[in-house]
């Protein structure tokens, strides 16, 4: 990984966040820090009001934050919101990685007959199989497997080690990190004579555009018809995605979620930590599922839901509660008993 070759003003800065400045507007930016550790030529984001105090004594040369932050002492960028400015200020100094040169690493093995778009960078020992397509502008990291008539879309981005298999369809401006296995063969089997007879897997993957995939996810083809995951979704790192899922649009699931065949996500559903779906369920549009939450029926739009099996959240919280409490209460129980001679002391 290259460093940033990015220098800005503090005043150039402003403007690529529609910010206001109170300060020196020409000194040179040329990365970002923490509100706690950055240093002279940083910018530092105050994310967090919390932590007003360390802003107060940050060393940063500028502080980007809420209009209500004020400091004689600082160089300040006055913006609306600063955490929806972060990705314009993190893509600004993002580091320039050299992993994959702008060419095709002499060691890949390709098939003649993939065809492979202008600009685009493959690593070493790649594979790219029959009628494979690549899009213009995609990278292709070290070790990656492309198998036989795979569509990988412009822009996109595989990371070292990922294994796309036969037939699948990936967007464009896609991300894959390393390890992920797109396309492999979905759980399915039948009893036969005690033992279990495999169902060959003949369907797909289909990765709209604009989606990221987290390291070592797993998304299994389908049985029958497409497994999909659908625009602009964002899934994290250690998912497995089985057969005949049908995740929506702008979907956030984090890390460890796992997901039994042919259940539907709607549009906009997060889903945080280790949490479980059955198999065969629809989750409606907008619903935010918390962690570790083991969710076994359909959901109608827009719940909020945890526990298991999960439920509505503020049924959950008082079932918890009142949980908690049941110790004290048998403790309760048993002493009026006692005092009206129901139980003896052995009890």
């Amino acid at each position: 990984m290259g460093r940033c070759l990015m220098q800005l003003t503090i005043s150039e800065l402003s403007q690529q966040v529609s910010g206001s400045i109170i300060g020196n507007g020409d000194l040179l930016i040329s990365s970002v820090g923490t509100i706690e550790e950055a240093v002279s030529g940083q910018v530092a984001l105050l994310l967090d009001k919390n932590k007003k105090e360390a802003a107060l004594s940050s060393q940063a040369d500028v502080i980007i934050a809420a209009e209500d932050y004020i400091n004689d002492k600082q160089n300040i960028i006055h913006v609306k919101n600063p955490r929806q400015v972060l990705p314009i200020i993190l893509s600004l100094f993002e580091p320039i990685d050299t992993t994959v040169s702008s060419t095709i690493h002499e060691t890949a093995v390709i098939s003649k007959s993939a065809v492979i778009g202008s600009n685009v960078a493959i690593g070493p020992y790649c594979v790219i199989a029959e009628n494979c397509e690549i899009g213009a502008g995609s990278i292709l990291y070290p070790h990656v497997v492309v198998g036989s008539n795979t569509r990988i879309g412009t822009n996109a981005r595989i990371y070292a080690g990922v294994s796309l298999y036969h037939h699948c369809i990936i967007g464009n401006n896609v991300i894959i990190h390393s390890g992920a296995v797109i396309g492999s063969d979905g759980f399915g089997y039948v009893p036969e004579n005690k033992t279990w007879k495999k169902v060959v897997q003949i369907g797909r993957v289909v990765i709209e555009d604009d989606v990221e995939i987290g390291a070592n996810t797993a998304i299994d083809r389908g049985a029958i018809g497409d497994t999909v995951i659908g625009w602009g979704t964002k899934i994290d790192n250690l998912v497995h995605v089985a057969h005949n899922i049908k995740i929506g649009k702008s979907c956030a699931i984090a890390g460890q979620v796992g997901f039994a065949g042919s259940t539907t996500l709607g549009d906009n559903v997060s889903v945080a930590g280790q949490a479980g779906f059955s198999g065969h369920i629809k989750i409606g549009n907008g619903c935010t599922i918390l962690g570790k939450a083991g969710v076994t029926k359909d959901l109608a739009e827009n719940q909020l839901v945890s526990g298991f099996p999960a439920r509505d959240h503020r049924e959950e919280i008082a079932f918890v509660s009142r949980l908690r409490r049941l110790p004290e209460t048998v403790k309760i129980i048993k002493k009026i008993l006692k005092d009206k001679g129901i139980l003896d002391d052995t009890e």
